[in-house]
């Protein structure tokens, strides 16, 4: 499982500024308002070794990882998060998956979001599920949300997008959410090494997003 690690490359900053008032862009911004929505746009061919600082070592070509686009949407039900990537592929990985941290207005708790879908060695069968699991303390784990968080593939347009329902925050819903250290990763057929991108890299700056709030309604 890849979690919370920072990309060593600085990914191409090609964040757009979206056209919706509840929209933002990160890029070389110091705005920090709440916002229900945000959009970021990542650079083609700027995946990395997951277990190497060695920035020589880029694999341009593996599917199932290189991002592209990523959307953040804060709803009053739920948050989405939607990544499109360059190229996708049913098999093309064998352990595949898109990981984020969570931090609320409701408490200091982190809640760890993993979708993974991989082939099991000995019967050869796929599986795919999310988990939402807070972390009560740096090395202490609570049970994974009983609610069901949700993840849909869809491979002719590139993009998977995760569910999280608000009941898997909290006791409440809470008033802000934001999102840190999404990437995704993922371990093609046949190879030992996996490979992650980082589309917050992007902004050169926060690994983290402003605060997400539901749109007023």
């Amino acid at each position: 499982m890849y979690l919370g690690r920072a990309a060593v490359l600085a990914l191409i900053p090609l964040i757009m500024v979206s056209a919706c008032g509840t929209c933002t862009s990160l890029e070389g911004s110091t705005d920090r308002r709440p916002v229900s929505q945000l959009r970021l746009r990542d650079g083609v061919g700027d995946v990395f070794l997951a277990d190497s600082n060695d920035t020589d070592k880029v694999a341009k070509t593996v599917r199932n990882v290189d991002v592209v686009a990523a959307t953040i949407n804060r709803t009053g039900r739920d948050l989405q998060v939607k990544i499109t990537y360059h190229d996708l592929a049913p098999r093309a990985s064998r352990k595949w998956n898109v990981a984020f941290n969570l931090l609320t207005s409701g408490d200091h708790f982190t809640r760890i979001v993993v979708w993974e879908r991989g082939q099991y060695a000995d019967t050869g069968a796929w599986t795919q599920g999310v988990s939402v699991t807070k972390a009560t303390s740096e090395d202490s784990f609570g049970d994974p949300c009983p609610h069901e968080a949700t993840a849909k593939v869809d491979y002719s347009t590139r993009t998977v997008t995760i569910t999280v329902p608000n009941r898997c925050l909290g006791r409440t819903v809470p008033t802000w959410i934001r999102l840190a250290d999404l990437a995704t990763s993922s371990k093609a057929p046949h190879m030992i090494n996996d490979y992650s991108d980082n589309p917050f890299n992007a902004t050169g700056e926060s690994e983290s997003t402003p605060r997400l709030v539901a749109p007023a309604r």
